[in-house]
């Protein structure tokens, strides 16, 4: 007869877990961030303005100034196959210290096992929905930066070329910043059914109102129909194209740090839009169902790579951890690799959720061999 984990052991076997991710993460991050910044640490110099020793000190500055907002966004990707990691390496140390074969002496089923990694991964869940809905939005501008914007406090002002709007518009920007919710030297061209350019108008500049419009300074609109009419003033234009749409569409990459509140809102604004935005909207939509496929697919992922852990091992456990360790890494790249791919015959909303149903049969069969 097979027995539950005591909670004392159930309660050490969690906390193991937990200090090995903390342990591991960190390693991760220390790691990624070291490589970065000696690849790329003569770009920080060059931006600082000391001499000396100075100089290095502000360049250290600079480097946490830039890598320790990517922490959030690390988490973010990574959260998942460093579950597997710490729960691989806590299953190591109890088989040399041939824990599980006492464990099993004692009636303990193996399986029994798997629940303080799980009750371990849910903790580790709810942390990145948090960071996911609060923080990794929040610090977007900052995650948004590129090596050529050390120093900013945000991303550099970009220009803007023809984007067309929901409701036909092409606008024109000499400069953006998404983070102001400022445009510089804006041109909109209003067009008929068939793309003719029927109204120009023009601005010095153009701030976002949360409204849902550009109100404009200096705003002129040119009837083409109506030539040689003068220009007429324009106060604001109501348009579906907010800051951070517009740094969606310029960092692609950019859409991967919304929250599921700021997709919400993104994709009520661009839901009146027509074909024009339509990739705008899929990619968001995905990103939306991408979030909670990645979710799903972390507290399966336990599953299928870390039973090779748990039974017997007359082959020695270096065998047994890379086999762990291919499940785990095949898994990863498999699921959160095609996430956002775009599958032909399914929706936006439901592509994402694929790789997490593939993974879930081998995950249950996985689990379902543990014997003992």
């Amino acid at each position: 007869m097979k027995f539950f984990l005591p909670p004392l052991i159930r309660r050490t076997v969690r906390a193991r877990f937990l200090g090995n991710f903390v342990l591991l993460f960190g390693l991760l991050f220390l790691l990624g961030t070291s490589i970065d910044t000696l690849l790329t640490f003569h770009e920080y110099l060059e931006v600082t303005s000391g001499e000396g020793i100075q100089r290095f000190v502000q360049a250290f500055g600079f480097v946490v100034d830039f890598q320790l907002p990517r922490l959030f966004q690390l988490y973010a990707l990574l959260w998942s196959p460093a579950v597997v990691g710490a729960a691989g390496f806590t299953f190591v140390r109890m088989q040399r210290h041939r824990e599980i074969v006492g464990l099993q002496a004692a009636g303990i089923s193996r399986r029994s096992l798997m629940r303080p990694i799980v009750e371990g991964t849910l903790i580790l869940i709810v942390l990145q929905g948090l960071n996911q809905e609060f923080m990794v939005p929040k610090l977007a501008p900052l995650l948004a930066r590129t090596h050529g914007d050390i120093g900013q406090d945000a991303i550099r002002a970009f220009a803007v070329p023809p984007t067309p709007d929901g409701s036909g518009r092409l606008w024109c920007s000499g400069s953006c910043d998404p983070v102001q919710g400022a445009m510089a030297d804006v041109l909109v061209l209003e067009r008929d059914d068939t793309g003719r350019t029927v109204r120009r108008i023009e601005a010095a500049a153009a701030n976002w109102d949360e409204n849902g419009l550009w109100t404009l300074e200096q705003g002129w609109a040119i009837d083409l129909a109506e030539l040689p009419r003068p220009p007429q003033p324009v106060a604001s234009l109501t348009t579906d194209l907010d800051p951070m749409v517009l740094l969606a569409r310029h960092r692609s990459q950019f859409a991967s740090l919304f929250g599921w509140t700021d997709i919400s809102r993104t994709l009520k604004r661009l839901e009146s839009g027509g074909q024009e935005v339509d990739s705008v909207e899929d990619r968001f939509r995905r990103q939306y169902s991408a979030h909670f496929s990645a979710l799903l697919a972390g507290i399966l992922l336990p599953f299928l790579a870390l039973p090779a852990l748990l039974g017997p091992r007359p082959d020695g456990l270096i065998r047994a951890g890379t086999h762990a360790i291919a499940l785990g890494l095949g898994g990863f790249v498999l699921t959160w690799g095609s996430m956002l791919a775009d599958i032909p015959g399914f929706s936006p909303e439901i592509a994402p959720y694929l790789p997490t149903l593939l993974l879930c049969p081998l995950a249950i069969g996985a689990w379902l061999s543990i014997r003992g």
